[in-house]
């Protein structure tokens, strides 16, 4: 997970500072983002002043194009809460599926939010085998993630299936130093 900080940890190397929270919302890019359409989120992603450009196009919102609050990437940041109202103003009023089409035929990134159901059921999702059924020997069969990494020469397995609850105490004890006569008096103690 450390290494997918990418620009979020350069900017913390360069300056020193922690970088602000910023929820669904790109860290140093806007409008960057979850916006609101009249049935359910659409993720939009452009990523620099041109693509904004084309966004403004496919929204019909002209009058963004050479507002003096939103002329560049620092402003619009800056003034986030404002552009994104106005951007969830205009979404709302179409369908994700709508948004997805105009969008993508302008060249501007963006997605559909999926929920699990969908995620799970996608083509590439069951290709890349994201889901994966194991035979665990006091629950039967369980369904867990796959392996997010694909080797061509070694492909990752499941080698057993995720221990009941405690099935490692003794053993972690163990290794802390306690021997089976402390262990037993943990579990009479009801520690363990």
């Amino acid at each position: 997970m450390t290494s997918m900080l990418a620009y979020l940890a350069a900017n913390f190397f360069a300056t020193g500072k922690q970088p602000l929270r910023t929820g669904n919302d790109h860290a140093i890019a806007s409008p960057y983002g979850l916006f609101e359409a009249s049935d359910g989120q659409v993720a939009i992603a452009p990523a620099n002043d041109a693509i904004y450009m084309k966004f403004l196009d496919a929204l019909d919102l002209p009058h963004l194009k050479n507002h003096p609050d939103y002329q560049s990437n620092a402003d619009r940041f800056a003034r986030r809460v404002a552009i994104n109202a106005e951007i969830d103003a205009r979404t709302r009023t179409q369908t994700v599926a709508h948004w997805i089409a105009r969008l993508n035929a302008a060249g501007v990134p963006c997605g559909r939010v999926l929920g699990l159901a969908e995620v799970f059921a996608d083509p590439q999702t069951q290709h890349q085998q994201m889901r994966i059924t194991i035979d665990h020997p006091q629950h039967g069969p369980l369904d867990v993630l796959g392996f997010p990494i694909k080797f061509s020469d070694d492909p990752c397995r499941m080698h057993r299936p995720p221990p009941v609850l405690g099935a490692d105490t003794d053993a972690i004890l163990e290794e802390l130093g306690r021997d089976a006569p402390a262990i037993a008096a943990l579990r009479a103690a009801g520690v363990v």
